[in-house]
């Protein structure tokens, strides 16, 4: 794909396989973008961006709030399914970082991923994108709360209590 967009001096650079693109992919999901806009977005957006995309690390979310900004918006990072409540309601963007196991969101998850969720209901189902499967899935409320308190028992997340990104909440 960077060959076709016309980036054959950093082809070599980059992973042929990336495995931690959950983020992005989910932004990009968001604003309706392709994967060449998206990408291109990501590598010329700042020098971290592109260096993260090189060395096949995972995203944080603060790697997600910069790429918020390459679409002129401004993320915020905040937490609690009262929030998360909220910004679904009034059809803001939340990426969420949930627990998975085989790429489907679990509360035995151990591998920490990002979703775009597109509605939520306290006590009812959780729609959202992954990533992981390229899909839109839907999960009940008490397995999607299970799975995003899971993520504290995943490598590096032992501080992401209920973390999502999303914009600017009142």
């Amino acid at each position: 794909m960077l060959k076709a967009m016309g980036y054959q001096e950093i082809y070599n650079k980059y992973p042929i396989i990336h495995n931690n693109l959950c983020g992005p992919l989910a932004v990009m999901e968001y604003f309706n973008v392709s994967l060449e806009e998206g990408i291109r977005r990501w590598i010329e957006f700042n020098e971290d961006m592109g260096l993260k995309l090189q060395s096949g690390g995972t995203t944080s979310s603060d790697d997600l709030l910069e790429f918020f900004k390459t679409f002129d918006i401004e993320g915020v990072k905040t937490s609690g399914a009262a929030r998360l409540i909220t910004a679904s309601n009034s059809r803001q963007p939340i990426v969420a970082l949930v627990a998975i196991s085989g790429g489907t969101v679990s509360p035995d998850g151990d591998t920490a991923h990002w979703i775009r969720i597109t509605e939520a209901k306290q006590g009812g189902m959780v729609r959202y994108y992954n990533p992981y499967s390229n899909a839109y899935e839907e999960v009940d409320w008490t397995i999607f709360l299970n799975s995003w308190d899971r993520v504290l028992m995943t490598n590096g997340n032992q501080n992401a209590d209920r973390r999502f990104v999303t914009t600017e909440m009142d």
